[in-house]
C-alpha cells in the first residue's frame, strides 16, 4: 500500500518519492541513489525550523486563546441571558452573576498571559510578523472538535446556531419551570456553560492544520495591538530572524560555495547564478507570500549544481531548470512591486 495510507500528513511529493523507491518493478524505481536523495532534499526545501521561543508562543497561545474565548464569550452571553431572565436585583441573579464575572476574569487572565508571552518575544527582537510566520509553519493533527461530540460539525455558522438553540432551550427551562429547583439551577448553569463550550468548538476549527480564528487574530489587528501593548516600555532591539531566514541563509551560502567549486567552464556558462541566488535570497528573507517560492527556487538551484558536480544532469535539463528559476524570480519581483504599489495607494 502507499505510504499515504499510513502517514496521511506527509506531503504528496514526499510520499510519491518514497513509493517510487519501494516500487515492486525495478524499472520504475529511482535510477540511482543521487536522484532519490535529490528528490528527498527537494521535498524538504520548504521545511522551516521554528526557534523555540516562537514555537512556545504559538503552541501555548493557541491553547490560551481558546481558554480566553471560553471565558470571555461565556461570561458575556451568560450575563446578558441572566439579566434578561432574572434582572439585576433578583436573588438568582445575585448567585449567578458572580459566576459569570469569574468566568470573564478567567478569560481576561488567559488573554493577559498571551500578552505577557508576546512581551518576551518583543524583548528578544521578534514581532507580529515572526509570530505569524511561526504559526504558518506549526501545523498539528486535527482531532474531533470536542470530546463529547458524536459527529463534530465543521461549519462555524452551524455550530453557533446549534449552541444558540441549546442556550435558548436552557433559558426557557429556567424561565418557565415551576417544579424542582434543582432543574432550574442545572438549566441556569447550562446557560453559562453552553455559550462558552460553543465558543471553544468554533475556536478549535482548523484550516491547513492551524486553528483558523487564532491564525486570523494573530495576523490581524488584534495581533498588531497585542504586540504593540507588549512592547510598551521595552527598548527597541534589532529584529531577530523570522522562521525561514535561517533556511534561506544556509541555501544561499551553500550555492555560493558550490558555484565557487565548479570548473571555470561551468562558471562561465552559469555566470548569472550568483546574482540570481542573491535576489532570491533577499526575497526569501521577507515576511510576505513571496518567501515560499523564493526558498523553493534556491533549493532547485542548489540541487542542480550538486547534480552538475555529480554528472547526473545534462546541459538541456540544467538550462531548462535555470530558465524556470529565472522566470520564478521575475514573477516574485512583479508580485513584490505590485504589493508596494498597492501599499502606496492605500496610505
Amino acid at each position: 500500500p502507499s505510504l499515504a495510507t499510513t502517514a496521511p500528513r506527509l506531503s504528496l511529493r514526499l510520499v510519491a518519492a518514497i513509493d517510487r523507491a519501494l516500487d515492486r518493478d525495478p524499472a520504475r524505481r529511482w535510477p540511482d541513489a543521487e536522484s532519490f536523495a535529490a528528490e528527498l532534499g527537494a521535498t524538504q526545501a520548504l521545511r522551516v525550523m521554528v526557534p523555540a521561543p516562537l514555537r512556545r508562543f504559538v503552541l501555548e497561545g493557541r491553547s490560551l486563546s481558546e481558554q480566553a474565548a471560553f471565558g470571555l464569550v461565556g461570561a458575556a452571553t451568560a450575563e446578558a441571558g441572566l439579566i434578561l431572565l432574572y434582572g439585576v436585583h433578583d436573588l438568582a441573579g445575585y448567585i449567578f452573576h458572580p459566576l459569570a464575572i469569574l468566568l470573564g476574569m478567567f478569560g481576561l487572565l488567559r488573554f493577559a498571559e498571551i500578552v505577557a508571552q508576546a512581551r518576551e518575544l518583543v524583548g528578544q527582537g521578534w514581532g507580529q510578523g515572526a509570530a505569524t510566520a511561526a504559526d504558518r509553519a506549526e501545523t498539528v493533527e486535527v482531532g474531533p472538535a470536542l470530546g463529547f461530540a458524536v459527529a463534530p460539525m465543521r461549519h462555524p455558522k452551524l455550530i453557533i446556531a446549534a449552541g444558540l438553540l441549546k442556550t435558548v432551550a436552557a433559558g426557557l427551562v429556567v424561565k418557565f419551570w415551576t417544579g424542582n429547583d434543582v432543574v432550574s439551577i442545572v438549566a441556569a448553569a447550562a446557560m453559562i456553560l453552553l455559550p462558552a463550550l460553543t465558543a471553544v468548538q468554533v475556536w478549535r476549527l482548523h484550516t491547513d492544520g492551524r486553528p483558523t480564528l487564532w491564525s486570523r487574530m494573530l495576523s490581524g489587528r488584534i495581533g498588531k495591538w497585542v504586540f504593540r501593548i507588549a512592547g510598551i516600555g521595552l527598548a527597541k532591539r534589532q529584529a531577530a530572524p523570522i522562521p525561514g531566514e535561517p533556511t534561506a541563509l544556509a541555501l544561499g551560502q551553500s550555492i555560493e560555495a558550490l558555484f565557487a567549486a565548479l570548473p571555470d567552464a561551468h562558471q562561465k556558462r552559469l555566470a548569472e547564478v550568483p546574482d540570481l541566488a542573491a535576489r532570491l535570497q533577499a526575497r526569501a528573507f521577507s515576511a510576505g507570500a513571496e518567501r515560499t517560492p523564493a526558498v523553493a527556487a534556491l533549493e532547485t538551484l542548489r540541487l542542480d549544481i550538486l547534480r552538475l558536480q555529480a554528472g547526473s544532469i545534462g546541459e538541456p535539463e540544467l538550462t531548462a531548470d535555470l530558465e524556470a528559476v529565472r522566470k520564478l524570480g521575475e514573477e516574485v519581483d512583479r508580485v513584490v512591486a505590485a504589493n508596494l504599489e498597492v501599499a502606496k495607494l492605500t496610505r
